[in-house]
This record gives structure tokens, C-alpha cells and sequence, in this order.
């Protein structure tokens, strides 16, 4: 029988089983844990998962072709530069909130820096 959950139409009928769950956790606000933080990684997960699946046609369990240690140790130097990139904007922004006659003026100065543009 293993040879059933490797097929196609298994995982397409397991991705509509896992959806109707989710719909129906959401219909009865039903989380998978009693904490919103872990609830919320583990949403960014699927939610990950599902993208990959769209991108890739595959899962990760399925695709043993990739050098992961590679893709992992990328990923990670970029979150450290994304990690010294917002400790650098720390001691900017407490500059601009001792400055800052009130939270009007501050929102204001903090948009002109760092919005959107």
C-alpha cells in the first residue's frame, strides 16, 4: 500500500482533506495550539508549504535532489545581514523618539524615513 501515498492523486487528495480541516478549524476557531504565537508560525508554514508545492510541483518531503545544507547555510547569512541591517535602525529611531516633542511629530518623522516609497 505505500505505493498510494506516493501517488499524485493521494497528495492532491490529502491537500483538499487538509484544507477542509483548516476550513473547519477556522469556521469552529479551532488553533492547533493554546498559543496565538506558535499558532501563527505554524499558518506561516503551511502557508510556505503550500507555495512551494505551487512553485515547485513537489514537497519538501518529496524532493531529496536539493543540497539543503547549502540552501540553509544561505538563508542564514542572509538573515543575519536582515538581522544587523534592523539593529543599525534601533539607535536612529530612540534618537528620533528623544527628539520628538510628541507621537504626531515622531510618526511623522519616521514615515518621511523609513516609508514606504
Amino acid at each position: 500500500m505505500g505505493y498510494i501515498s506516493d501517488s499524485k492523486s493521494y497528495r492532491e487528495y490529502m491537500m483538499v482533506m487538509e484544507r477542509e480541516m483548516e476550513t473547519l478549524r477556522e469556521k469552529n476557531h479551532m488553533k492547533h495550539t493554546k498559543d496565538n504565537i506558535t499558532n501563527q508560525v505554524i499558518e506561516d508554514l503551511k502557508s510556505r508549504a503550500e507555495r512551494g508545492y505551487k512553485k515547485y510541483n513537489t514537497t519538501l518531503g518529496e524532493n531529496n535532489k536539493d543540497d539543503y545544507m547549502n540552501h540553509l547555510y544561505e538563508e542564514l547569512l542572509d538573515a543575519a545581514q536582515y538581522i544587523k541591517k534592523e539593529q543599525s535602525i534601533i539607535p536612529d529611531i530612540q534618537k528620533l523618539i528623544d527628539e520628538s516633542i510628541n507621537n504626531e511629530d515622531l510618526g511623522a518623522k519616521i514615515r518621511k524615513i523609513y516609508g514606504k516609497k
